[in-house]
């Protein structure tokens, strides 16, 4: 199996990751906000999941998206994801990190359970 490269995007969200990004957040992602933290991340070139955060007032941050391609998920990837999204909010003066998706998600799901696991609310 290919090894993940996990890449933070700054400035324009590359095109291969569109796909990743619920459409209530397609607007606010023409060009990245200075809030927003978004990483993506790649297995042999190909994008395999997306984190998008937005860090608040008060060492507060929210989760906005978080998502791993179908075929790759229970693999851990998606912990992965979450794991260096924290660690770059806490390094960054964030305290708090909440879970703020749009959509909302239905709790009987596996991703309320993966969430539920990585204890975000």
């Amino acid at each position: 199996m290919k090894p993940l490269m996990i890449e933070e995007m700054k400035s324009a969200l590359p095109g291969v990751y569109e796909r990743f990004v619920p459409p209530e957040l397609r607007h606010a992602l023409q060009r990245i906000p200075a809030s927003f933290l978004i990483l993506g991340v790649r297995r042999g070139g190909e994008p395999v999941g997306l984190a998008i955060a937005e860090r608040r007032a008060a060492g507060a941050a929210g989760l906005l998206a978080l998502t791993v391609a179908e075929h790759e998920r229970r693999q851990g990837i998606g912990r992965i994801l979450y794991g260096e999204t924290e660690a770059i909010l806490r390094q960054t003066g964030t305290q708090l990190v909440g879970a703020d998706f749009l959509g909302g998600i239905d709790p009987d799901t596996s991703e309320a359970a993966f969430f539920e696991g990585l204890r975000i609310r």
